[in-house]
């Protein structure tokens, strides 16, 4: 079953509030979301799975994210 863009934008607003990063934008892209945002002045790019289990889309997310920060650092 296919999260609607409105449940993923949800799950990504807590978790970007949550890491103090306002900058981002999710769109939909054939069978993924990408959310891209910007972190230090580089903008990041982040697929999302477009089929992730409801409870577990904000763990996911933040981990996705959490990794591309640490990455560049």
């Amino acid at each position: 079953m296919q999260k609607s863009l409105r449940e993923i934008n949800q799950s990504a607003s807590r978790v970007m509030n949550d890491l103090g990063i306002e900058d981002y934008d999710i769109q939909r892209g054939g069978k993924h979301f990408k959310l891209t945002f910007t972190y230090r002045g580089m903008k990041k790019l982040v697929v999302l799975s477009g089929s992730p289990r409801t409870e577990h889309a904000a763990e996911r997310i933040s981990r996705d994210v959490r990794n591309v920060i640490l990455r560049s650092a």
